[in-house]
């Protein structure tokens, strides 16, 4: 019997707006798991099914720093995603309000250097 295809949690995906908004924060917050989710593809190859837990971390872990930036960054993050929006998701045209972002999030965490890979 073939195993069933994976299917993703309905309740849990996120736009590709939060995704976009979100995505300097991901992959500065998750930057190992990614690298262990890509070197575990490139080493197991073809089969979907092999690198199943580090992809599940990737999940988990882009949900966690999406749920973060709501909790503890709401309005923010929001007009940052509106000003994407309406700009055709170029963040050339928002760093106003990705930089009222990143203060956000850099005074929550204590952090004086992250500028979400600018």
């Amino acid at each position: 019997m073939a195993d069933a295809p994976i299917q993703p949690d309905a309740n849990n995906m996120k736009s590709s707006m939060e995704i976009w908004a979100a995505s300097k924060f991901i992959g500065r917050e998750c930057a190992s798991l990614n690298k262990a989710f890509y070197l575990c593809k490139r080493d197991k190859g073809e089969e979907p099914r092999a690198c199943f837990a580090e992809g599940a971390k990737v999940l988990d872990c882009g949900n966690k720093v999406i749920g973060q930036l709501y909790e503890k960054h709401a309005g923010p993050y929001k007009a940052f995603q509106e000003c994407l929006d309406f700009n055709d998701y170029r963040f050339s045209d928002c760093h106003k309000t990705e930089k009222a972002l990143l203060d956000s999030w850099n005074s929550a965490n204590n952090l004086k250097d992250f500028n979400g890979g600018k």
